[in-house]
């Protein structure tokens, strides 16, 4: 089974800092107090023109000349976050609200770092100070929205950036990082809505095409997404998420190749890319690629060996090399991570099927539907067709009858269900389930 997975990128700037830190700064001349601010200076001119790197070397320089400087440790802080290094960053804003306990736009920007390292309700923690120190802060709803949307609490998410938008109407980040919350709810036209607003204020908002793709590819409508995404990636070429969510565009719309050189710029852009193997690997098992798909689903667990649907993925390539007991091993992984997850049990009791476990089979494929797996005739089919080899015909007609109650038009339902009557020796209800299943185009 092939699980295409859509990445969603929250914006969340950073905040201008104050003009001075009121600290003591007795043991400091007041020649390196001036000379240190002047580089602070320096430091956010750097940081405004995107020269990272630059400013965080300002600001270090600031530091040396005065280790009493506030500012100096955010804005090296929140270019250490701009640069991807968040414990650094978090190292230095640490230190500016010891010198500045009062700093706002410190707890915001650390706030900040605990986001990208995943820790949401950290940030949230620091999202809650800067917004008790300033609760005019825009960006410190917005930003809060956007931690509480990663912990799909969608509703509070939504209230932190109708507040933003109260505080700020032209907030284009709180209406892109809104328009995730509503995408995530499955609200697609108020995303949409968001999303336009964004780019309206902001028509090189880059992240909001991508976001705007998503719900286009959301809604099925793939093209739409393709041309959002095109959009993206003319904007910031290295957006390795805007590559990969492309790439699961086309190869929905059957288009491989493209797909193909998208999932491989994502994994250039981003070596580490754990969804962009799974996916390539998910295509070239459609391609019937099985020895490539292996070797992308192995770097997947590689770099994440608590992937379930990559062991999941991995069972299935094997299975269709009909190694089926390293595909037993890769689907008893997949559901050790994840006990409930319907479709390894499925593919497991298929695996046990090929090597005539009927016992194990049927156990598995019990389990897939207690799971509610959501393709539930064709597993009751499955469990039929255990029951049958081992001669329960009763017991394979009740499954055969249940995957019809659901699926009417289940050929091969119809079919093997017609191979049990004929072997209880009922030709009239074998013949009939026989014509029904040639009727739906059965031709096995």
């Amino acid at each position: 089974m092939t699980a295409l997975l859509v990445a969603i990128s929250l914006l969340s700037m950073s905040v201008a800092f104050a003009a001075d830190d009121g600290n003591p700064q007795n043991s400091v001349a007041e020649t390196d107090i001036a000379l240190s601010n002047q580089k602070v200076d320096e430091a956010d001119k750097l940081y405004d023109s995107g020269n990272y790197g630059d400013a965080v070397q300002s600001a270090s320089e600031a530091i040396a000349l005065n280790p009493q400087n506030a500012n100096a440790y955010f804005r090296r802080g929140t270019a250490y976050n701009e640069l991807g290094q968040h414990e650094q960053a978090i190292a230095d804003l640490d230190k500016a609200i010891e010198l500045k306990p009062d700093y706002a736009a410190a707890y915001n920007n650390r706030g900040f770092a605990y986001y990208h390292l995943k820790q949401y309700e950290r940030a949230i923690a620091e999202y809650d100070k800067a917004i008790e120190l300033d609760p005019n802060d825009a960006m410190a709803y917005s930003n809060r929205g956007g931690a509480y949307n990663e912990l799909e609490q969608y509703e509070r998410a939504i209230q932190d950036l109708d507040k933003a938008l109260e505080l700020d109407p032209n907030y284009a980040a709180a209406y892109n990082n809104r328009g995730n919350s509503y995408n995530d709810l499955k609200q697609y036209a108020q995303a949409i809505t968001d999303y336009d607003k964004a780019l309206e204020l902001d028509p090189n908002y880059a992240a909001a095409y991508n976001n705007r793709g998503n719900t286009h590819f959301n809604l099925g409508q793939h093209e739409r997404a393709i041309a959002d995404y095109d959009k993206a990636i003319a904007l910031d070429p290295n957006d390795a998420m805007a590559h990969y969510n492309r790439g699961n565009a086309y190869n929905y719309l059957k288009q491989y190749a493209q797909a193909i050189t998208d999932y491989d710029k994502a994994i250039a852009l981003n070596p580490n890319y754990v969804a962009a193997y799974n996916n390539r690997g998910n295509l070239y098992d459609d391609l019937k690629q099985y020895e490539r798909a292996i070797d992308d689903y192995d770097r997947a667990i590689a770099l994440d060996p608590n992937d379930a649907m990559a062991h999941y993925n991995r069972g299935n390539a094997y299975d269709d090399l009909k190694q089926y007991e390293r595909a037993i091993d890769d689907y008893d992984k997949a559901v050790e991570l994840d006990p409930n997850f319907a479709a390894a049990y499925n593919n497991r009791g298929n695996a046990y099927y090929s090597l005539k476990q009927y016992e194990r089979a049927i156990d598995d494929y019990t389990k897939s539907i207690e799971f509610n797996n959501p393709l539930l005739a064709m597993v009751y089919r499955n469990r039929g067709n255990a029951y049958f080899d081992l001669g329960q015909y009763e017991r394979a007609i009740q499954d055969y009858d249940k995957a019809l109650e659901i699926d009417p038009s289940y050929a091969a339902a119809y079919n093997n269900r017609g191979k049990c009557y004929e072997a209880l020796g009922d030709a009239a209800k074998a013949q009939a389930d026989f014509d029904k299943a040639k009727a739906l185009g059965y031709n096995g």
